[in-house]
């Protein structure tokens, strides 16, 4: 655990966070055709930010993904332009898309993008970027092209540390469905896990996408609405899956919680009622980005709301659970807009994402903060501009703030100050 890592951190709207060593992290947010990067270190303060833009002039681009290079401070940076804008809905059987792909080589030491490779992929996408080894992230292009439906292949390229695209295996030497599916490395073995509505499968293959081992497994309530909401290796030999299944008609009623061996064998599970919101007889529900698992503390944790929860107002919880499904403890939520709270795994903690108008915010979450309120009440601010000495004053008239942040529209920190007074001046000269 990372001593110096913060409770809250403070970042662009929507922006994508990648994991560094050491507790630091990358953002990722993409404005104007342009990816803006921001390296924030572990006690919360940006280190470095840029934008890259994509080396062609192309009308619309996006941010994918970042991956990394192992024991290297060297990172790809992957950004995408559609030529042929026809993939969704899946199920046309012919939906592949001529996809246009950049990827830059970013210098994490330097700060400096020194290289940038630009090449054209038919395929539904490159998703799941493979942190293989010191000198290859694997690229797994998906195919959907005539006849191949219910089913997806997915080519295989080595994106090595000097640029190089090299295939490694035949496009249709790997068959998946049409379904969610992860990616797990551990050594030289690679692990291809899929959930489906009531089954789990999971191909072991070699470092050539050779198959090694097939296995399947019943990972189910049993009944329909059953969802594989999240799906994760916690080590090199454990996977965690999530199912959210309806019980005697009742949708979101059961939770199913599985710690699974890589070959799908179990180790152990349990199926549980999900929570009842108070005063009512309805379920709490959860869904994809809402389940995370902490592996210092080695919990479980699930954010659940009322179906279709959006305002402030509405009830959402985060329930916390030990590896051995024991219920540890209830937050209620009281911050952001319930159908965008999210949980985000970050240095092997867990962190509510909340979102306004101007950033995002990521607030650690553990049974700690179940016995306190200042985290997660929200107050008005009352603000008093003072042009003459070029300050404000912010107070809220009724608790004493811990600390406040100022920032521009953009969400870039302009002042911070910890304090704790009922009124707080910040600088703006």
């Amino acid at each position: 655990e990372n001593s110096f890592a913060q409770n809250i951190y403070t970042i662009q709207k929507d922006a994508k966070i990648y994991d560094l060593p050491g507790g630091d992290f990358l953002t990722a947010k993409h404005i104007n055709n342009k990816t803006l990067l921001t390296h924030i270190g572990i006690t919360g303060n940006v280190i470095w930010e840029d934008s890259l833009a994509f080396q062609l002039n192309l009308d619309t681009t996006y941010f994918i993904w970042i991956a990394g290079f192992k024991n290297s401070d060297e990172y790809i940076i992957a950004m995408m332009s559609d030529l042929s804008p026809n993939t969704f809905p899946w199920g046309n059987q012919n939906d592949n898309d001529t996809l246009i792909y950049q990827f830059s080589k970013l210098n994490l030491s330097s700060h400096q993008f020194i290289d940038h490779l630009i090449d054209t992929f038919e395929t539904q996408g490159i998703t799941r970027p493979i942190e293989f080894s010191e000198n290859s992230i694997i690229l797994t292009p998906a195919d959907q092209s005539l006849g191949i439906f219910p089913f997806i292949n997915l080519a295989s390229f080595s994106l090595d540390s000097t640029m190089l695209l090299t295939p490694i295996a035949p496009i249709n030497s790997v068959t998946i469905s049409v379904a969610p599916w992860s990616a797990y490395n551990f050594e030289d073995t690679i692990y291809l896990h899929q959930s489906q509505e009531f089954y789990h499968t999971i191909g072991k293959y070699s470092s050539n996408f050779n198959l090694l081992q097939d296995n399947d497994a019943v990972i189910s309530t049993g009944q329909n609405w059953n969802r594989a909401f999240y799906q994760n290796a916690i080590n090199h030999d454990s996977i965690f899956v999530f199912t959210q299944g309806i019980n005697a008609g009742s949708p979101y009623a059961e939770w199913r919680m599985d710690w699974r061996k890589m070959d799908l064998s179990e180790i152990n599970h349990t199926i549980i009622s999900s929570p009842i919101i108070p005063n009512t007889n309805w379920n709490y529900r959860t869904s994809f980005d809402k389940i995370a698992v902490d592996k210092t503390n080695r919990t479980i944790l699930v954010l659940a709301n009322e179906d279709g929860a959006n305002g402030v107002d509405m009830i959402q919880k985060i329930f916390i659970y030990d590896y051995s499904f024991n219920l540890l403890c209830e937050i209620p939520i009281t911050i952001g807009f319930k159908s965008t709270n999210t949980l985000v795994e970050m240095n092997n903690r867990v962190y509510l994402k909340t979102i306004n108008l101007t950033n995002s915010e990521l607030v650690l979450v553990d049974c700690q903060i179940a016995n306190t309120t200042e985290t997660f009440y929200q107050n008005e601010l009352l603000v008093y501009p003072n042009p003459t000495a070029g300050k404000i004053y912010v107070t809220n008239n009724k608790q004493a703030m811990l600390s406040i942040t100022l920032l521009s529209s953009e969400g870039k920190v302009i002042n911070f100050k910890q304090n704790n007074n009922l009124i707080v001046d910040l600088d703006l000269t």
